[in-house]
C-alpha cells in the first residue's frame, strides 16, 4: 500500500538503503584519502600554502600586477565617517 495507507514497509526499507549507503561512501572515502595521504599526500608544504598555489602548482601567477599590501591601499577620508546631529 504505502506510508500514506499505514503501511511504512518501503519508508523503512529505503531509510536503512540511505544509510547503509552514507556509511559505506564515508568509509570507503576515508580509506581512499587515508590511501592518498600515505601515497602522495594530501596537502602541500606550509611555505607555498601561505604564498599561494599559482606558482608550485600552475607556474604562472595567478593575479599579475595586482599586489595586495597595506602600501596599495588609499586611505579613506575621515569625511566620510562623520555623523552629523
Amino acid at each position: 500500500k504505502g506510508l500514506f495507507y499505514g503501511d511504512p514497509s518501503q519508508f523503512i526499507a529505503q531509510a536503512i538503503g540511505i544509510t547503509s549507503n552514507f556509511i559505506y561512501v564515508g568509509l570507503v572515502s576515508i580509506i581512499i584519502f587515508k590511501f592518498i595521504d600515505i601515497i602522495v599526500g594530501n596537502r602541500v608544504d606550509p611555505d607555498s600554502e601561505i604564498e599561494g598555489l599559482d606558482v608550485p602548482e600552475m607556474g604562472v601567477v595567478g593575479y599579475s600586477g595586482v599586489k595586495l599590501d597595506k602600501h596599495s591601499e588609499t586611505p579613506i577620508p575621515k569625511e566620510l565617517f562623520t555623523i552629523e546631529k
